[in-house]
């Protein structure tokens, strides 16, 4: 009968004295000099810049929808809803 997995154990015993090992080194916080950093390139940062655009003119266009529908001047197009609503069963 087998009560202990043995193999699990002489594992995490060899995690752990290789981390033991490691930090006797000095290569996990002590202060060895070197820092982790992130740089962001120059296309996601316009990506970025594209994304924060976008939600401005997305929050223009929903204030004037939000206004056109309180004032009941907004105009419902059928014929889109209707092809909307076409395209999306037929799919």
């Amino acid at each position: 009968m087998k009560i202990n997995d043995t193999a699990r154990i002489y594992r995490l015993q060899a995690y752990q004295s290789a981390e033991r090992s490691r930090e006797g080194q000095g290569a996990v916080g002590t202060g060895s000099g070197k820092r982790d950093g992130v740089t962001i390139s120059s296309a996601a940062l316009d990506m970025a810049r594209d994304t924060y655009e976008a939600d401005e003119l997305r929050a223009e266009r929903l204030a004037e929808v939000k206004e056109s529908i309180q004032n009941g001047s907004y105009q419902v197009d059928l014929r889109k809803v209707a092809e909307k609503l076409y395209e999306s069963f037929m799919r």
